[in-house]
C-alpha cells in the first residue's frame, strides 16, 4: 500500500444526523403524530448548556451534534497517585449530580465524591485493577451531553499513573526462625512484578491478587520493628506511618524440644514437645505430606500421618501467628515392603505387578527384576506398578529403590504356565482394511489388544484360543504382529504380516520436456505416503490418492528428440514397482516460447500481449499463461501465437513467461521475460492519484518497484517498506527529509554490472530542529532491513600526485598518471608545507583537461606553493615529496540541504591555527582562513539492523560525491555510519569523494569486514575514517586519500584531536593510505582494555589482540603525529584476555614528512616501526614513551626500531624547521634500534634548539627534567650529512650502546654517554656528540665500560627529601639533583654508575644522619655487572641494616669482611663501627630469571630503643596522666635537687618517681632527661595575678618512660610555653645507652620514649575567608566569621592567584569590636580575592583563606645564621619499639 498526504486538524463544527431504528433489517414506519415530541435526557439526566446555544432545533428523527454543549477539563491534580488518593478535575461545564457524571480513567470507573459545574472529586475503584505506573488516559463523561473536550496543553497532563499502596498489615510481630505469615491488603499488587522486603529479607509471597497478598517471612536476627517495603515493578508501595512495621520477636519464637516416634512406616501418631506454641492449630508436615493436628497447647502439638518419603524428612512446624520454631527435626519413612502382586508373569514381558508398602517416591522410584527395569507406571507413598521385562523361565528377585534407598528383595517367577501364546496367523499377508485370523493359547475373551509396527489391527471377535481383527493403514512392508493380554501381558509370538502395494498403468505416457504435464498413476495399496519419480526426478503428487490412483506433474527433463524415462513408484521400505519406458518425453510435445511483446506493463495489469511459439495446439481451453503467478487471461491462440491480458500483479518484478498446454505439458522457456514495472510520474502506481506532493509521506511495499523518472518535491519522508526504489538512467533528483529501508527493501542508483551514467542526486533536508526518526535521527538515509545500491560512473584514479612542483599563481597542474576527469569537476590539492600549514589544503575547478589527460587548467590561480619532487640525499636515499590531488564530484550525489538562513561570512582569525597541545586559540572559527558559517547540519547514512550478524544490511556505495553530511554535536550522526551490525562482508565504500563534513566520514561501529578504498576525503570536522568502539575487526582501509581532516570542537576529546585514521582494534588492515594537511593526526591506534559503549564486553581484550596489517602508508604536513599508538598496546599469542606471551606489533612502512612528530608509541610492546622514512618532522621523526613488559629485551622478538631513515631536513628550498630529535628514546630500556640511517643532522637549528640525531623523551606531568638513565642499543647504523648526533640535556640522561661499532665507530661495546665526572679516563669528550650538553664515548672492544642505573626515593629521615647527592667514586666526583617528577621513584633521585666499582653517596648537608632507609631499584645487570653502594653515617652500631625486597630466610646478607663480586651475592652488607660506612652489593648473582635486568631493593639500616628491635615482655606502655599527686615537688624548691637548683648550660634529671612541677624561671639546659614527670605549672603567678609565661630551652630532650605535661585534656594549658630546641650541623650527636646498643637520636631534638602531653588552648574559630577582597598596600582585611583571634597573634593568608609564593604572614596589631576586621602589623604585598559569581546556574566562590598560626604552646628550632641552608630544624620524634619513627 502506498500512502501520502498532509493531516491537518480543525475544529469540530457541529453538525445533524438522522436517528433510524431496526428491527434486523425491518425499519418500521414513523408515526410523530401519535407519540408527541419530547426531549429526554440519559437517566433524566437534564441537558446542560455550556454556552449559549442558538442553533436551531433538530427535525423530526434528528439529533443534534452542537459544540455548544461540549464541557471542558483544564487540569488534572494529581497525575500519580494511590487508589487512596482525591483526583480533582477542574473545568467548565460539568453536571452537578453525581448519578450524570461519570469519570474514567483508563476505561475504568473513578469513584465519584463530590462533583459541581467545575470541580470533579474521585477515588481510584480498585476493584478496576488498573496497570500500576501506566499514564492512563482521564475522560469525563457529562451523561446528557457527552464527553468533555480536554483543553490541557500536555498530553501527559492528561493522564493518571496509578501508584501501589499499602492499607493495612495483619501482623506486626513474629518468629526469628522467619514463617510467619503476614496478610498485606492495599492495591496494585501484580504477580511477578511485587515484592515484599523486611530489613533486607525478602518475605516470599505464597499468594497474591490485586489487593491482597500472603507472604512469609524469613529467617532474621530479633530486633525490629522495621519497616516493611512493598515494591511493584520497582515503585515503592506507600503505606501509613505506622502500619508497614514487624518485628523479629523472641517472645513469638517456638522451640521444638523433641518429636516422638523419630521412624514411620504408616498410620502413625506423632507427638512435639516445645514451647511457645500458642493455643491456635498447628500446621505440620513431615516433608511433604500434612500431619493431621489432633490437638495444640502452648508446650504439644499430637496429631497423626500415613505414610511417608522412604528416608529423612525435614519436620515443619508452623505456627499460625507466629512461624516457625527455630529447631530443625528429621522423621525416617521406614523401607517396608507389605505385597507384591501377581508373583508370576509372562516369559514375554509386559505382565503388570503392583507392590504395596511405605514411601515409594514419585519421580524417583526404580524397579529391578534381575537386574532389568520393571517400567514404573504409577508411584504414590502406599504403591506402584510396573511392567516387567521379557525373561526365561525361573524365579527372579524384585529390588526396588526409591530416594536412593533400597527396599528388601522380593521374589517373582518367569513361568510357562502364565504366558499366552500365538501359533500362527491367516492371511500372512493383505491390505489395509483386510480380516485377520490369529491362533494360540492363553488369550482373554475379550480386551486383547493387537499391533503391527506398532498401528492397531482393530480386535472385531476374541476367545482363548483365536483373535480376528481388521488391518489397520501402515506403510508397505513386513511387521511383526504383537498381541497383548489383559493381567498376563504379552503374548510369546514370531508371527509377521506383510502389506502389500501394486502399479497397473499410467496415462498419458507422452509429454513435454519442461515438464508440467499431468498424469495419472493407477494400482492397489496407494497412499498419502506414495512418491513417483520420472527418470529419477520427483513427479509432484497434487492430491490425496485413494489405494487405487494417484496424480502427478512431470519433472521438466534436459534433452531433445524424444527419451524414455523409467516411472518408480516408493511406499516407505517397500521394494520400489518400476515401470520401465514408461513415460517419454518428446520434441513433438513440447511447446517453446520464443517472444513477448510488449516486455513491460503497469502492475495493475491490462496490457496485451503477444506471445510466439510452437506447439501452442488451438484448443483455448488447453492453454494457461502464468506471470510469477499472475495469470494472463488468453483470447486466441494458434499452434504458433497466444494473445492475452496480463493480469494485477501485487509486485514490480521481471519473470519468465510460462506457458501450459494441458496436452503436453509446460513450454520450454528460459529467457523469455516480462516485467511490471511503476514509475514515480504515472497515476497508476499511486492508486490513480496523482504523484506525491510536497511534505507527503511515501511508502513503497514489499512487492513494489517504482522507478524515478523525474525530480519530485520535498518529501517528508521515504519508507522503502520491502520495496524498491530505482533511479531512470537521466538526470534526476530525489528530495526528502528522511529516507528509511526496511523489511528488505532497495534504493538502487545504478548497478556494479551497469553504473549510473547521468546525474542523479538525492537531498536530504531538515534543520537542527526537525524531529528525529528513533535511532536514526533526521535528515537520514537509514538502512534497517535491506539494501543501498549506490553506482556512479566508476573513476579508475580517484586521486595522484604532482608531477611536478607548482608555484602559488599557477593556474595549471601536471599529474603524475592520467586521469578520467572532466571540466567543471572539483578537485582538492593537499599542502606540502609544514605542520601548521593546514590553510595551504586548496580546493579548485577544472577549466580543462589536456588531452593526454595528464595536465589540468583551473579556474582560479593557485594560493600556495605545492612540492612534487624526488628528493635525492647523500647515500643515494630518496624521498617522494608530492602534493597528492584528490577527486571531490561524482555524477551520483548524496547531500544535505544548505539553509541559506544560517550562512554567515567569518573572516580568517588573525592568529590562524595552532596545534600545539597547550596552545591557546584567539577565534573558535576562521583558523584557516575566511569560510562560510553554516548549522553544521548535514545528511547522513545509516546502516543499522535490529540484531548482531542477522545479515539484514547490505551497502554497495561507489563512485558517488557526499557532501554537506555528517551534524555537528550528535554522536551517532555521521556521513555514512555502519552501526552495531557484527559481519557486513561483501559491503563497501569506494572511490567515492567524501568533502565538507562536520562529523567524520566513515564511522565504523561494531561492524565487521566492511572494504573502504580509493576514497577521497577532504575538509572533515572529527576523525575521517573511524572506528567506534575497539570491537570492530576485519576492516579494509586501502589507497584512501584524507586531507584537511581538521578539529572538531563539537563531538568527543578524539574530535577535538582527530585522525585521518582512527583505529580502536589492531584486528584491521590499514595499507597504502595517504593523510595530509590535517589538524593533528595521521594514524592514530588507540586500543581499549575492553570494548567501550554498548559493545562493552569484559571477555574481548583489544589491547591483547595482534596487530593485522599496517603496510606503506603515508602521512605529511599534519599538526600532530603521523603515527601515534596511544595508550596501551600489549599484543599477545592468541589475542585473549588471559594470553601471556608476547608477540611484536609490526607497524611497516610508513613515510612521515613535514609533521609535527612522525611516529611515536606511548604504553606499547612489544613495539616494532620497520621500514620507516621520517623526514623533516618539526619535533621527532620516532618517539617513544615506554617500553614495558615481559617481551625479550634488545632482539627482534622483542621492541625494535629497524630498517628506518630519519632525514633531519629536506633539501627543498623554503623547507619548514629541521627535526629537534631524529630519535626519542624512552623511559625505560629494552630497545633495540637496528639499520637506522640518520641523514642531514648537520647543525641546522629549530627555535635555537640544534637539530639533533637523538635525544630522550620528556613527558608532561611524568617527567620532563632530569629524565631517562636507561640503555639502548644499536646496530647497522649508517650516518649521513650528520654530525650532531646526540642532544645531551643532563649527566645521567642515556647510556647507548653501540653493539658493532656503527653507532660510535669506537668498536663494539662503545658506549655514547653525556658527560660525567664518574666516568673512567678511557670515555673521552666527542664534539659530534656535544651540541649542547656534553657528550663522551666510551670506547668498546676490550676496553668497554659497563653501567648501572640506579634510582630511588622514599627516604627515612623525610630531612633528605629535597637534598642533592655527592657521589664519589675512584674517577671523581659528581653532584646528581633531587627531582620532584621522574618516570621511576619520582620525588627522589637517579643516577649512573660505573659497574665493577664502589660509589660512595651522601646526602649534601645530610651527612650527620644515623638511621636511613629508602625504595628504590637498579637496571641493566648483565653479564657481571655489578656495582658497590656506601653510606658514610653517625651510627656505629646498627640492629638492622637489610637491603633486598624479600629476603631469603636461610642466607646469610650480612658480611664480616669487605664486599667483593667474588665472595658477595646480590643484597648482601657490610658495616663496622670503626668506619661507619653502610656498604651493600648489587649484582645479577644470584641469576636474575626475568627479561629485563633489573633489581629492586628496600634498604633499611636502623638502631632501635629496645634490643634486637623487640618491646620487652608485658610492653612498655604509660598510663595515662589524670591529675598531679600531692606528692608532687616544686622546680623552684632547692630540696627538689639533690646538687641545688640547675644552672644554665647543665644537664638536668627528672628521677623516675618524681613528679616535678616548673613553676619559675627554667634555665637553658644541654640535656633534659625524664624518667619521671615534668609538669609545666599552669597556676596564676601569685606576684603579678597574670599567667605564666616559660621557656623551656635545651639542646636534647630525652622522655625516657616518663613525661613531659602542659594542660589536661579536660583543663587546656592557658599559660604561654616554648619549648626552644637548640644545635645545628655540628651539635654531637646525643647516643642513648651506650652500653646497651641504644639508638642514636641526634640533636636539636625532642625524642618521646615515653609521653609528651601538650595541651593548648582551644581556638573557636582556626581559619576562615576573607569577606571582601583586599588590595595590595592595605594592612586592614575584613573576614567573614567572627573570630576570637588576639593582638599579637600572627597569621597567614593565602595566594588567589596561580604563583603560591604570593600568600603571606602577618603579626594582628588590632582586631575590630566586631572580630570581624584585623588590622595588621604591615600592608599586603598583593592582592587577595574575595567574591562570588554565577554561571550557567551554577555558583562558586573565590576566596582567599585566612589561617591562625599562633598557639600559646609552641616547638621551635632555634634560628641560626646557617639553619636555612642546613635545613636543621628542631625535630620531634616519637619512637617505637623497632627503632622508626
Amino acid at each position: 500500500m502506498t500512502m501520502r498526504g498532509v493531516v491537518h486538524v480543525v475544529k469540530k463544527k457541529s453538525y445533524m444526523e438522522s436517528l433510524t431504528y431496526k428491527v434486523g433489517t425491518v425499519e418500521p414506519k414513523y408515526e410523530l403524530s401519535a407519540a408527541g415530541r419530547r426531549k429526554r435526557s440519559i437517566d433524566e439526566c437534564a441537558v446542560i448548556p455550556v454556552t449559549e446555544c442558538t442553533e436551531a432545533d433538530p427535525s423530526d428523527f434528528q439529533v443534534s451534534f452542537l459544540t455548544c454543549l461540549v464541557s471542558e477539563m483544564t487540569s488534572i491534580s494529581p497525575h500519580q497517585g494511590t487508589a487512596l488518593d482525591t483526583i480533582i478535575i477542574t473545568g467548565s461545564g460539568f453536571e452537578a449530580s453525581q448519578d450524570c457524571t461519570e469519570v474514567l480513567v483508563g476505561g475504568k470507573p473513578c469513584l465519584i465524591s463530590s462533583v459541581s459545574n467545575t470541580s470533579i472529586e474521585c477515588k481510584i475503584d480498585n476493584t478496576a485493577e488498573l496497570e500500576i505506573g501506566f499514564r492512563y488516559e482521564v475522560t469525563v463523561n457529562i451523561k446528557s451531553n457527552g464527553f468533555s473536550l480536554p483543553v490541557i496543553p500536555d498530553e501527559l497532563q492528561r493522564r493518571f499513573a496509578l501508584l501501589p499502596h499499602v492499607s493495612s498489615v495483619s501482623l506486626s510481630s513474629g518468629s526469628v526462625a522467619g514463617g510467619t505469615e503476614l496478610q498485606i491488603n492495599g492495591g496494585g499488587f501484580i504477580d511477578s512484578d511485587t515484592q515484599v522486603v523486611i530489613d533486607g529479607a525478602v518475605c516470599e509471597i505464597k499468594s497474591l491478587n490485586y489487593t491482597q497478598l500472603k507472604c512469609v517471612t524469613a529467617r532474621h536476627t530479633a530486633g525490629g520493628p522495621y519497616n516493611i517495603s512493598v515494591t511493584v515493578k520497582s515503585m515503592a508501595a506507600e503505606c501509613p506511618s505506622n502500619d508497614c512495621l514487624f518485628e523479629y520477636s523472641e517472645g513469638k519464637t517456638p522451640h521444638v524440644t523433641a518429636v516422638q516416634p523419630t521412624e514411620v512406616a504408616g498410620d502413625t501418631t506423632i507427638t512435639i514437645t516445645g514451647s511457645n506454641f500458642g493455643d491456635k492449630t498447628a500446621v505440620v508436615s513431615i516433608g511433604d505430606i500434612d500431619l493431621v493436628v489432633q490437638s495444640t497447647t502452648n508446650t504439644e502439638i499430637l496429631g497423626s500421618v500415613g505414610h511417608i518419603s522412604v528416608g529423612d524428612n525435614t519436620l515443619h512446624v508452623t505456627l499460625p501467628e507466629r512461624g516457625f520454631p527455630v529447631e530443625e527435626f528429621k522423621v525416617t519413612g521406614s523401607a517396608v515392603i507389605s505385597s507384591v502382586s501377581p508373583t508370576e508373569g509372562s516369559l514375554a514381558g509386559k505382565t503388570m505387578v503392583t507392590i504395596e508398602g511405605n514411601g515409594f517416591v514419585t519421580g524417583d522410584t526404580m524397579v529391578k527384576i534381575d537386574g532389568k527395569d520393571c517400567v514404573v507406571k504409577t508411584v504414590s507413598l502406599s504403591s506402584l506398578t510396573c511392567e516387567i521385562p521379557p525373561h526365561a523361565a525361573g524365579a527372579v528377585n524384585i529390588i526396588v529403590t526409591s530416594n536412593s534407598k533400597d527396599y528388601p528383595s522380593q521374589s517373582f517367577s518367569y513361568t510357562d504356565a502364565a504366558t499366552p501364546k500365538v501359533t500362527g496367523i491367516d492371511p500372512t499377508e493383505g491390505y489395509v482394511g483386510d480380516t485377520i485370523t490369529i491362533t494360540g493359547s492363553g488369550f482373554s475373551d475379550s480386551d486383547n489388544v493387537v499391533t503391527m509396527g506398532g498401528v492397531a489391527c482393530v480386535v472385531s471377535s476374541s476367545s482363548t484360543t483365536e483373535i480376528q481383527c481388521v488391518v489397520g493403514k501402515q506403510l508397505a512392508g513386513q511387521y511383526d504382529v504383537v498381541v497383548m493380554v489383559p493381567v498376563k501381558g504379552a503374548a510369546s509370538s514370531t508371527s509377521q504380516f506383510t502389506y502389500k502395494m501394486t502399479v497397473t498403468s499410467i496415462s498419458p505416457t507422452e509429454g513435454s520436456f519442461s515438464g508440467g504435464q499431468r498424469i495419472t498413476v493407477s494400482g492397489t495399496g496407494l497412499y498419502e505416503d506414495v512418491s513417483v519419480t520420472v527418470c529419477d526426478k520427483a513427479c509432484s503428487v497434487s492430491n490425496s490418492p485413494d489405494t487405487t490412483s494417484l496424480v502427478c506433474d512431470t519433472p521438466a527433463h534436459s534433452g531433445t528428440g524424444t527419451q524414455a524415462c523409467d516411472v518408480v513408484v516408493l511406499y516407505g521400505t517397500l521394494t520400489p514397482i518400476t515401470l520401465t519406458g514408461g513415460y517419454t518425453y518428446s520434441d513433438a510435445k513440447t511447446p517453446t516460447v520464443t517472444s513477448v511483446t510488449p516486455k513491460v506493463g503497469v502492475t495493475s495489469g491490462g496490457d496485451k500481449l503477444t506471445i510466439t511459439g510452437t506447439e501452442f495446439g488451438t484448443d483455448i481451453t488447453a492453454i494457461s499463461v502464468i506471470i510469477d503467478g499472475a495469470a494472463c487471461v488468453v483470447s486466441t491462440v494458434s499452434d504458433t501465437s497466444i494473445e492475452c491480458t496480463t493480469g494485477k500483479h501485487l509486485t514490480s518484478l521481471q519473470a519468465l513467461v510460462d506457458v501450459f498446454v494441458a496436452s503436453s505439458g509446460k513450454a520450454k522457456n528460459e529467457e523469455v521475460k516480462f516485467e511490471y514495472l511503476d514509475v514515480w510520474s504515472s497515476k497508476d502506481t499511486w492508486g490513480g492519484l496523482d504523484p506525491p506532493e510536497e511534505g507527503s509521506l511515501v511508502v513503497i511495499p514489499a512487492g513494489k518497484t517504482v522507478m524515478l523518472d523525474v525530480d519530485t518535491p520535498v518529501l517528508k519522508m521515504l519508507l522503502i517498506q520491502g520495496g524498491k526504489v530505482l533511479f531512470e538512467e537521466k538526470d534526476v533528483e530525489l528530495k526528502t527529509e528522511n529516507i528509511l529501508i526496511v523489511g528488505g527493501g532497495i534504493l538502487q542508483i545504478g548497478t556494479e554490472e551497469e553504473p549510473f551514467q547521468h546525474k542523479g542526486i538525492i537531498t536530504m533536508y531538515g534543520q537542527v530542529r526537525s524531529k528525529e526518526l528513533p535511532v536514526y535521527g533526521a535528515k537520514t538515509l537509514a538502512v534497517r532491513h535491506g539494501t543501498l545500491e549506490l553506482h556512479g560512473k566508476p573513476t579508475p584514479v580517484t586521486w595522484t600526485v604532482l608531477a611536478e612542483t607548482v608555484a602559488a599563481g599557477a593556474t595549471e597542474i601536471k599529474l603524475q598518471i592520467p586521469v578520467t576527469w572532466s571540466a567543471g569537476d572539483e578537485i582538492v590539492i593537499a599542502s606540502t608545507g609544514g605542520h601548521t600549514s593546514q590553510k595551504e589544503n586548496e580546493k579548485c575547478t577544472i577549466a580543462s583537461v589536456s588531452s593526454d589527460q595528464m595536465t589540468l587548467t583551473l579556474t582560479k590561480a593557485l594560493e600556495y606553493d605545492h612540492l612534487g619532487e624526488t628528493q635525492t640525499f647523500e647515500g643515494g636515499i630518496t624521498l617522494e615529496t608530492r602534493a597528492e590531488v584528490g577527486l571531490l564530484t561524482h555524477n551520483v550525489v548524496v547531500r544535505g540541504s544548505n539553509l541559506k538562513d544560517w550562512n554567515d561570512k567569518i573572516e580568517a582569525c588573525p592568529d590562524g591555527f595552532d596545534p600545539g597541545e597547550f596552545a591557546t586559540h584567539t577565534c573558535f572559527q576562521g583558523r584557516f582562513g575566511e569560510e562560510i558559517g553554516s548549522d553544521q547540519f548535514g545528511s547522513q547514512i545509516m546502516f543499522h539492523q535490529q540484531e548482531l550478524n542477522a545479515g539484514e544490511v547490505v551497502g554497495h556505495i561507489e563512485h558517488i560525491e557526499i557532501t554537506y553530511a555528517g551534524q555537528a554535536f550528535r554522536l551517532g550522526r555521521y556521513p555514512i555510519h555502519f552501526h552495531i551490525n557484527g559481519d557486513m562482508n561483501g559491503s563497501y565504500v569506494r572511490g567515492c569523494g567524501i568533502h565538507h563534513t562536520f562529523n567524520r566520514a566513515v564511522n565504523i561501529h561494531h561492524t565487521d569486514n566492511i572494504l573502504v578504498e580509493n576514497n577521497v576525503v577532504y575538509d572533515v570536522m572529527g576523525g575521517a575514517l573511524f572506528l567506534e568502539d575497539s570491537i570492530e575487526v576485519g576492516n579494509i582501509f586501502q589507497y584512501n586519500l584524507a586531507i584537511f581532516v581538521r578539529s572538531s570542537s563539537s563531538l568527543l576529546n578524539d574530535d577535538i584531536t582527530p585522525a585521518g585514521f582512527w583505529i580502536t582494534h589492531p584486528d584491521n588492515i590499514v595499507r597504502h593510505n595517504h593523510v595530509a594537511g590535517g589538524t593533528h593526526f595521521g594514524f592514530w591506534y588507540r586500543m581499549l582494555e575492553h570494548p567501550q559503549g554498548p559493545s562493552y564486553t569484559p571477555d574481548i581484550c583489544p589491547q591483547n589482540v595482534p596487530l593485522g596489517e599496517f603496510y606503506n602508508n603515508t602521512v605529511h604536513s599534519v599538526g600532530w603525529y603521523g603515527l601515534w599508538v596511544f595508550e596501551f598496546y600489549t599484543p599477545k599469542v592468541g589475542g585473549k584476555c588471559d594470553g601471556t606471551v608476547p608477540v611484536p606489533a609490526v607497524f611497516k612502512n610508513l613515510t612521515t614528512w613535514n609533521s609535527f612528530r612522525g611516529a611515536e608509541w606511548v604504553e606499547a610492546y612489544p613495539m616494532q616501526f620497520q621500514g620507516f622514512v621520517l623526514a623533516n618532522n618539526f619535533m621527532a621523526g620516532t618517539e617513544h614513551y615506554f617500553n614495558r613488559g615481559s617481551a625479550p629485551q634488545y632482539t627482534e622478538e622483542g621492541a625494535m626500531v629497524k630498517d628506518t631513515v630519519i632525514i633531519g631536513h629536506l633539501n627543498s628550498a623554503n623547507h619548514p624547521p629541521c627535526t629537534k630529535r631524529g630519535i626519542v628514546l624512552p623511559l625505560n630500556s629494552g630497545l633495540l634500534y637496528n639499520g637506522i640511517t640518520f641523514v642531514n643532522f648537520d647543525g641546522e637549528k629549530n627555535d635555537n634548539h640544534t637539530c639533533s640525531a637523538i635525544g630522550t623523551v620528556k613527558i608532561v606531568c611524568v617527567c620532563s627534567t632530569l629524565c631517562a638513565g636507561f640503555n639502548y642499543k644499536f646496530k647497522n647504523i649508517k650516518w649521513h650529512n650528520s654530525n650532531k648526533k646526540a642532544y645531551w640535556e643532563w649527566e645521567h640522561q642515556a647510556e647507548l650502546e653501540d653493539l658493532d661499532g656503527t653507532l660510535t665507530g669506537r668498536g663494539a661495546g662503545a658506549r655514547a654517554m653525556s658527560k660525567s665526572n664518574l666516568f673512567p679516563p678511557q670515555c673521552v669528550d666527542d664534539e659530534e656528540w656535544s651540541p649542547n650538553f656534553g657528550g663522551m664515548i666510551c670506547p668498546g672492544d676490550d676496553q668497554s665500560v659497563n653501567f648501572i642505573r640506579m634510582s630511588f626515593n622514599e627516604p627515612e629521615p623525610a630531612s633528605l627529601l629535597t637534598k642533592n647527592l655527592r657521589v664519589q667514586n675512584k674517577y671523581g666526583t659528581s653532584v646528581t639533583p633531587f627531582r620532584k617528577k621522574g618516570n621511576t621513584y619520582e620525588f627522589g633521585w637517579m643516577l649512573q654508575l660505573v659497574s665493577g666499582i664502589p660509589h660512595n653517596i651522601t646526602f649534601i648537608n645530610e651527612e650527620h644522619i644515623t638511621n636511613i632507609s629508602y625504595h628504590g631499584a637498579f637496571y641493566g645487570l648483565e653479564d657481571g655487572a655489578h656495582v658497590i653502594v656506601q653510606h658514610p653515617v653517625m651510627q656505629d652500631i646498627y640492629d638492622q641494616f637489610v637491603v633486598e625486597e624479600k629476603l631469603d630466610p636461610s642466607r646469610n646478607y650480612s658480611k664480616t669482611e669487605p664486599l667483593t663480586y667474588e665472595n658477595s651475592l646480590n643484597g648482601d652488607t657490610y658495616f663496622t663501627s670503626e668506619a661507619k660506612v653502610l656498604t651493600y652489593m648489587i649484582s645479577d648473582k644470584p641469576t636474575i630469571t626475568s627479561s629485563r635486568k633489573n633489581r629492586r631493593i628496600i634498604l633499611k639500616a636502623i638502631k632501635c630503643i629496645y634490643h634486637g628491635c623487640k618491646r620487652p615482655e608485658g610492653g612498655d606502655a604509660l598510663p595515662v596522666a589524670t591529675g598531679r599527686p600531692k606528692d608532687a615537688k616544686m622546680w623552684s624548691d632547692p630540696a627538689t635537687w639533690e646538687n641545688g637548683l640547675p644552672a644554665d648550660d647543665t644537664d638536668v634529671t627528672i628521677k623516675e618517681g618524681d613528679w616535678v612541677v616548673a613553676d619559675t624561671v627554667l634555665p637553658k639546659m644541654k640535656k633534659l632527661i625524664i624518667y619521671g614527670t615534668l609538669e609545666i605549672d599552669d597556676q596564676k603567678d601569685p606576684a603579678t595575678g597574670r599567667v605564666r609565661e616559660f621557656v623551656l630551652e635545651a639542646t636534647y630532650i630525652y622522655i625516657r618512660g616518663g613525661r613531659l605535661l602542659a594542660g589536661w585534656e579536660d583543663s587546656p594549658f592557658t599559660g604561654k610555653l616554648d619549648i626552644l630546641l637548640n644545635g645545628n650541623h655540628r651539635t654531637p650527636d646525643f647516643k642513648l645507652n651506650k652500653d646497651d646498643d641504644g639508638p642514636n637520636i641526634g640533636s636539636k631534638v625532642i625524642a618521646v620514649f615515653g609521653g609528651l602531653d601538650l595541651f593548648g588552648a582551644p581556638r573557636t574559630i582556626t581559619w576562615t575567608h576573607l569577606a571582601i577582597t583586599a588590595d595590595s598596600g592595605t594592612n586592614t582585611i575584613t573576614l567573614e566569621t567572627a573570630v576570637d583571634w588576639n593582638e599579637g597573634d600572627e597569621i597567614v593568608m593565602t595566594t588567589t592567584s596561580f604563583n603560591p609564593w604570593e600568600t603571606e604572614t602577618f603579626k594582628i596589631a588590632s582586631v575590630s569590636g566586631d572580630m570581624k576586621t584585623l588590622t595588621l602589623n604591615a600592608s599586603l604585598q598583593y592582592k587577595h580575592l574575595s567574591f562570588e559569581e554565577s554561571v550557567g546556574g551554577m555558583s562558586y566562590e573565590i576566596k582567599a583563606e585566612v589561617g591562625l598560626l599562633s598557639r600559646n604552646i609552641r616547638i621551635i628550632g632555634a634560628d641560626y645564621s646557617d639553619m636555612f641552608s642546613e635545613s636543621f630544624w628542631g625535630s620531634c620524634d616519637c619512637w617505637n619499639a623497632d627503632g622508626t619513627r
